[in-house]
This record gives structure tokens, sequence and C-alpha cells, in this order.
């Protein structure tokens, strides 16, 4: 098993950095190295990015591959919900 987990505790950290964040490398060897099954735990927001958020993004024409490729991963994926908060908690 692999357990990829995308938790960030500073999210716009992640907005300086999304070509880390969002390395299709990075979610290909987790699911290639992954024997039995991966698990990839995040914010659901990771996945429902919308390229309008971000195309004033100062790395948006090198990222959207990227971006594309975890749309196609989640359109994929088994989705299992086990907690819904709202997102003012916070």
């Amino acid at each position: 098993y692999i357990i990829y987990s995308f938790a960030n505790s500073h999210p716009l950290e992640s907005m300086r950095r999304l070509d880390f964040f969002y390395s299709p490398n990075r979610l290909n060897v987790a699911i290639t190295r992954a024997i039995k099954k991966c698990f990839v735990i995040s914010n659901y927001k990771v996945f429902d990015i919308i390229d309008d958020e971000l195309r004033d993004h100062e790395e948006y024409e090198e990222i959207k591959y990227s971006l594309d490729v975890f749309k196609r991963y989640k359109m994929m994926a088994s989705i299992v919900e086990i907690n819904q908060t709202d997102d003012n908690e916070w």
C-alpha cells in the first residue's frame, strides 16, 4: 500500500510552489509503486482546482499540463469522503 498525502498546513505556501505541489512525476511514482492500492489523502479542492482560479498566476502556463493530469486522475479514482467540514471552521 502507498499512502500519498496532499495535506497542507499552509495553503498559501502551496500556491508559491505549484510546480512541486502539482508534480505529475510525484503522483506517478506514488501510483506506480503501489503493489495493492494507492490512497491519496487530500482536501477535495486539490483536485477540483479550476483553471480560472489560476489563470493569472505567474506559473500557470508551466503547470497547466500538471493540473490536467490531476483532473484526469480524479476522474479515474474512487472517491471516499470521510468527514465533510465547513471551510470556515479554521
